[in-house]
């Protein structure tokens, strides 16, 4: 018996259909953290017009990954923000290993002032 016989054109079109759908939720789901508009932070001529554009920042790294930039009800740690597109360009590893630099350099959640830069560029010996 082949598949034919047990099922219809229209039916197996409607499975096909119906698979792609699921596919394409899900994907959709995985990339809601935050709209990308195809500038980074970084891109030449960004400004604060695409920084409102793209959604504002997301958090990078850790649970909350993905989220506004702000503190998540429950989130005990300072989030590790970046503009949408910077962040998907980074790995999930680096992402964590960002965050976590920034919880270390940083630990103070409840620290009011200016906002401490923490550098994630190796630094190499002076000559």
């Amino acid at each position: 018996m082949s598949l034919k016989d047990l099922v219809s054109e229209s039916q197996l079109e409607q499975i096909i259909d119906e698979e792609i759908e699921a596919v394409l939720e899900k994907r959709k789901k995985k990339s809601k953290g935050g709209k990308r508009d195809g500038k980074g932070a970084s891109s030449k001529g960004y400004s604060l017009r695409d920084w409102f554009k793209g959604g504002g920042w997301v958090q990078a790294g850790g649970k909350y990954d993905g989220k506004p930039c702000a503190k998540q009800p429950g989130q005990k740690t300072k989030p590790y923000c970046r503009d949408p597109d910077d962040r998907a360009k980074l790995s999930k590893k680096d992402r964590n290993k960002r965050a976590r630099k920034k919880r270390k350099e940083d630990p103070n959640p409840e620290r009011r002032g200016k906002a401490k830069n923490v550098s994630q560029k190796k630094r190499g010996k002076k000559k």
